[in-house]
């Protein structure tokens, strides 16, 4: 049985890149507005800005 290697890729301009190869902020800001525009297109409201920076 092989070994499951998985690589978490980002598209930045245009481009794939690995997740690792970013500052950890910017991955982590991307990945949080990619959550809350999923979560609004399914009837969740984000509750602020305020909110979220605490729980990040």
């Amino acid at each position: 049985m092989s070994n499951i290697n998985i690589v978490s890729m980002l598209k930045v301009n245009g481009e794939w890149v690995e997740q690792s190869t970013l500052p950890k902020p910017v991955a982590a800001a991307m990945i949080a507005d990619t959550i809350v525009r999923a979560a609004k297109q399914i009837g969740f409201e984000e509750t602020g800005k305020k909110d979220r920076k605490k729980s990040a």
